[in-house]
């Protein structure tokens, strides 16, 4: 059923691009396309890293900017070129929105370590499926062998002994790996008000803005 709806959404997508100025049709196909591209491997990504025992910084990035940033930055680039803006301004629309797609989901990261959590799901639910994220990954980057090992045997338990979560959970706040995530997350959240910086204060700049600030705070 998810397949199935998932394919009806995608033709909703395609019947609504039919609707685009016929001038500006192949420029927005082409970028629509590669961007349902980069998604699917993204999440193909995702999926393998499941099964993987250590992930690197620079290999997360790459996959949640794949699996989450393009379709902000493509949706962002492709209504600016709609609009008539210059290649520059929709590239770095673009940038804009790769940098908040990797706020969005380092916070998100970020939410799923905290007990308090508004996001419907329970805490520590990707520890429990086995999803290495940016507070984990930082910590054993940083930490020594034993601590890695120690890690990695503790994953193999998660999804079935309470007791393995909760002392991965303790790990990653006790070696910082919260504090770290939240400021790259919040170095992202710059980046994307400096490109905005660039353009003239307009209500639009301002609720591109108020988006970054959501981001940011946001708890579920």
């Amino acid at each position: 059923t998810a397949i199935l709806s998932g394919d009806q959404m995608l033709i909703e997508a395609y019947k609504l691009l039919s609707g685009v100025p016929a001038d500006k049709l192949p420029k927005v196909m082409q970028l629509f396309n590669k961007m349902a591209t980069e998604i699917c491997e993204g999440q193909q990504y995702d999926v393998d890293f499941e099964s993987q025992e250590h992930v690197t910084i620079e290999e997360y990035l790459k996959m949640i900017r794949l699996k989450t940033s393009v379709l902000l930055a493509n949706a962002l680039q492709i209504g600016a070129y709609i609009a008539g803006a210059s290649e520059e301004e929709q590239q770095a629309v673009y940038q804009f929105g790769i940098n908040i797609g990797l706020a969005f989901q380092i916070q998100d990261d970020i939410l799923d370590y905290k007990r308090d959590n508004n996001t419907g799901k329970p805490s520590n639910n990707d520890l429990r499926e086995h999803k290495i994220t940016l507070p984990l990954i930082e910590v054993m980057e940083r930490g020594d062998d034993t601590l890695r090992e120690e890690i990695i045997a503790l994953l193999k338990r998660c999804d079935s002994d309470e007791e393995a979560v909760n002392k991965l959970h303790n790990i990653v706040i006790e070696r910082g790996g919260m504090e770290y995530a939240a400021a790259t997350m919040q170095a992202y959240i710059q980046r994307a008000l400096h490109l905005l910086s660039k353009y003239s204060d307009t209500p639009y700049r301002t609720a591109l803005m108020e988006l970054c600030a959501y981001i940011a705070e946001r708890d579920r």
